[in-house]
C-alpha cells in the first residue's frame, strides 16, 4: 500500500501482510496500538538474530541525537554470520528536515535491518526511506483465523467464538490469553457459548456501563470522551445505537421490575452484575425519566430504521437529548 503524506509517497503495509522474509535490509516504523501485532512484529525482527549472537547483533538505542550517531550504529562491521537488528526507542527522535538521515538510511548494507519503535516527530521526507508497518486493529476475517490456530486441536462452538471476540472487543492479546484459559478450563471439551460467558469478563458491558454513569451523572465531556473511545475502536453509528439502546432498555425494566437481581439476571438472560450496575445507574434518574428516556429510544429507532435519519444523526440526536436531560 501507498500513502501520501504531504506530497511524499509513504509505504505502508498492514502488520497481518508484512513479511520479513521479502526484506534483506532496510529501515522500518512500527505504527499503531495494537499489541498483537507490535509484539509478533518486534517478535520476528529479533528471531533474524540467532540467540548465540544477540549480545552483539541485537541493538537498542535509546537516543538518536544526530545523524552521525544513527549512522554510527548503523554502519558497523560483524564478526558474526548473523544479520544485525537495531531498535530505536527514542521517543524524542525527530530529523527536523535535515537530510542526512536520508542518506544514513539509504546506505544500509545487507543484512542491516533499522526499526523505530517511537519517535517523535519524523519529517515526510525521512519518512520515504522507512517502510510503515501499521499495527492496528485487524478484520474479523483475520481475528477469527489467528483465533482458531490459536486453538490447535481443540474446538470451539461458532456462537462462542463471536462471543469472546465481542467480549474481548476485538483485541488480539486478550482473545489469544482467554483462549488459553478456557482451554484449560475445558481440558480438552470444546468450548461452549455458556464457557464463555462464565469466564470471560465484558469488555463493551463495562464500556457502555461507564458511558451510561457519566450521562446520568451529567460528566457530558467524560461522555463525549467514551463516545469518540467507541468510535475510534471501530463502531459505527448503528452498532452504538444499538448498544445504547439496549443498555437502556436494561436499566428501564431493572428500574421497574420487583424480581430481585438474580432472578430478574435470569429472566433477561444476563450476568447478575449486570443488573446490579444497571439498577445503579437507574437510580440516579426517576421513573417517570426513565419512561421519557424510552420514549425517546423508541422514537429514534424508528426514524432510523424508517429512513428518517442517517444512523449518525439519530445517534447524534439521541446522544445530545441524553446529556441535556
Amino acid at each position: 500500500m501507498i500513502k501520501k503524506l504531504d506530497c511524499s509517497i509513504i509505504f505502508t503495509m498492514k502488520a497481518e501482510e508484512f513479511n520479513l522474509k521479502n526484506f534483506n535490509k532496510g529501515a522500518f516504523i512500527i505504527e499503531g496500538t495494537d499489541t498483537y501485532w507490535r509484539d509478533k512484529i518486534l517478535k520476528e525482527f529479533c528471531s533474524l538474530v540467532p540467540e548465540e549472537y544477540k549480545s552483539f547483533n541485537l541493538k537498542q538505542l535509546d537516543k538518536i541525537d544526530s545523524y552521525s550517531s544513527l549512522r554510527d550504529s548503523l554502519i558497523t562491521f560483524s564478526m558474526f554470520p548473523s544479520p544485525s537488528v537495531i531498535l530505536s526507542y527514542d521517543e524524542k527522535f525527530e530529523d527536523k528536515g535535515d537530510e542526512s538521515y536520508s542518506k544514513v538510511i539509504k546506505d544500509i548494507d545487507d543484512d542491516i535491518y533499522f526499526v523505530v519503535v517511537y519517535y517523535s516527530k519524523i519529517s515526510s521526507q525521512l519518512m520515504k526511506s522507512f517502510t510503515v508497518i501499521e499495527c492496528v486493529k485487524t478484520s474479523p476475517q483475520v481475528i477469527n483465523r489467528v483465533a482458531m490456530n490459536a486453538l490447535g486441536e481443540n474446538q470451539i462452538d461458532k456462537a462462542a467464538l463471536d462471543l469472546l471476540i465481542r467480549y474481548c472487543n476485538s483485541d488480539l492479546s486478550r482473545i489469544l490469553m482467554e483462549i488459553n484459559k478456557l482451554i484449560s478450563y475445558t481440558d480438552g471439551k470444546k468450548i461452549s457459548l455458556n464457557d464463555v460467558e462464565i469466564n470471560v469478563a465484558n469488555d463493551i458491558d463495562d464500556a457502555i456501563f461507564e458511558l451510561s454513569d457519566a450521562i446520568s451523572s451529567r460528566r457530558n465531556n467524560r461522555a463525549k470522551e467514551l463516545v469518540d473511545r467507541f468510535l475510534e475502536r471501530g463502531y459505527n453509528y448503528s452498532a452504538l445505537l444499538s448498544l445504547l439502546t439496549n443498555h437502556y432498555r436494561r436499566i428501564f425494566h431493572s428500574a421497574l421490575s420487583p424480581l430481585s437481581d438474580l432472578d430478574l439476571s435470569k429472566v433477561l438472560g444476563v450476568k447478575e452484575y449486570a443488573i446490579k450496575k444497571s439498577r445503579i445507574i437507574g437510580s440516579k434518574y426517576t421513573k417517570l425519566r426513565l419512561k421519557d428516556i424510552m420514549d425517546m429510544l423508541i422514537d429514534t429507532d424508528f426514524c432510523f430504521k424508517s429512513g428518517k435519519m442517517t444512523d449518525e444523526t439519530a445517534f447524534k440526536t439521541l446522544f445530545s437529548r441524553l446529556i441535556a436531560l
